[in-house]
């Protein structure tokens, strides 16, 4: 597959998160909550060694991108965050295993917010083209605290052949969209 069609491909696959959002319930139970950031972006991850078909031990740099944020009033227009992980993983479960976690937003107005999440907050689903990855969390620092956040990256699975022998996969492109809500 060339790059042009993985870059439809994602294109298509944040299309699909956002249809997904809308249109499906969340993992569990939410309580509702006034909209107070919706953010859409992409998603890049790196692996060293590179992914193969089988699961192996991994370790992953990644930064995800929130080049739109919106409403505007909180003066955020993007945000990014950077990560980086040990895992087992492979072509075909490209974030492993449900963990908890938590992970810094850094906005571009200076200010910052901590999401938190348990591992029953990770729900992973999608088809052998592309996986989508569901993360119910709250702010736990920073901007928003205590609001309930959506996270959704949907990433095309890896061309195979190039999980077939060294050096795999060291990247995967995606789209991720963001929703911050108040709690009542």
């Amino acid at each position: 597959m060339t790059f042009h069609k993985l870059r439809i491909a994602a294109i298509c696959a944040g299309l699909l998160s956002l249809l997904i959002l809308v249109f499906s319930p969340p993992v569990r139970a939410q309580p509702a909550g006034q909209l107070q950031l919706s953010c859409i972006g992409n998603a890049t991850t790196y692996y060293s060694p590179g992914l193969l078909a089988t699961p192996r031990e991994i370790s992953t740099t990644w930064t995800d991108n929130y080049t739109s944020c919106l409403p505007n009033a909180s003066n955020i227009g993007s945000g990014v965050t950077n990560g980086s992980a040990v895992t087992t993983i492979s072509c075909t479960s490209l974030l492993g295993q449900q963990t908890a976690g938590s992970q810094r937003i850094d906005w571009n107005n200076n200010t910052y917010s901590i999401m938190s999440w348990a591992a029953n907050d990770v729900s992973i689903t999608g088809t052998p083209a592309v996986q989508i990855y569901t993360v119910n969390a709250t702010v736990t620092a920073g901007a928003f605290l205590g609001a309930r956040v959506t996270e959704v990256i949907v990433l095309a699975t890896p061309n195979l052949l190039g999980c077939l022998s060294e050096p795999g996969v060291i990247t995967t492109e995606g789209s991720i969209t963001l929703l911050v809500q108040s709690l009542l």
